[in-house]
């Protein structure tokens, strides 16, 4: 058996025996659906985090971070869509019928239908974010790690949106984007040039902060949107 045979064996495995339980009707699993589309609960400590730390001494150290580590969110949203678009279709858990999985309970069958499951893009936002935010406090990234499994990458596996695979890989996708965009040049030149651009225009640059804060709050759901239009229009579907 190969290695990629092992991993693909290793995945239906897990899918299956979590959806034992995914498909009761219970509380408890109405509950995870719910985070699974709850996308300000996931991402609201994080931007928290970051508003803090723009505001607090030294401002300029913690504000350069917050950018690096903004760029870097940004980065790994991009990188997981162009490698789920780019990369051969894999079937998404709850919608492969060769795994015979019974739907989840409070889901419907078309969630997420058009899209590759490998790699998770909401995954690669959390790791830039989890790094983003272990560059601004060890103890609070351990918060935001934590924070990241229990809300993001578990409620996604356990409705059947995603493979253990999926989402190891776009979270490390997402923590190599944001190791990038905090360790490299481009992203110290792209933070000190945002310091300064926000010097000198105060009002545009608060502007612009808020509505990316605001998109970023809700994972970019319209650029999401937008992306599968783009995606079907790609494929000649008008």
């Amino acid at each position: 058996m190969s290695l990629l045979d092992a991993i693909t064996a290793f995945d239906a495995q897990v899918a299956v025996a979590v959806n034992v339980f995914a498909r009761q009707p219970t509380t408890l699993n109405h509950l995870i659906v719910l985070l699974t589309g709850e996308d300000f609960i996931k991402m609201a400590p994080f931007v928290v985090v970051a508003v803090w730390f723009w505001n607090r001494p030294p401002r300029e150290a913690h504000r350069a971070i917050v950018l690096r580590g903004m760029a870097g969110i940004f980065v790994a949203f991009f990188a997981g869509r162009i490698l789920q678009v780019g990369l051969p279709m894999r079937m998404r858990p709850m919608h492969d019928a060769a795994l015979g999985l019974a739907q989840p309970a409070f889901t419907s069958h078309e969630m997420l239908g058009g899209w590759s499951s490998f790699p998770s893009d909401h995954a690669a936002i959390f790791g830039a974010a989890v790094c983003m935010v272990f560059a601004l406090s060890r103890p609070l990234g351990v918060l935001a790690l934590l924070h990241a499994i229990a809300f993001v990458l578990v409620p996604r596996l356990y409705v059947g949106v995603h493979y253990p695979t999926d989402l190891l890989a776009g979270f490390l996708l997402g923590v190599a984007g944001g190791l990038a965009a905090l360790t490299l040049a481009p992203g110290a030149w792209l933070a000190a040039a945002s310091l300064r651009f926000a010097e000198r225009y105060p009002a545009l640059f608060n502007t612009a902060a808020v509505i990316f804060l605001i998109q970023l709050s809700e994972l970019f759901h319209e650029a999401r949107e937008y992306a599968s239009v783009a995606k079907g229009l790609w494929l000649g579907k008008f």
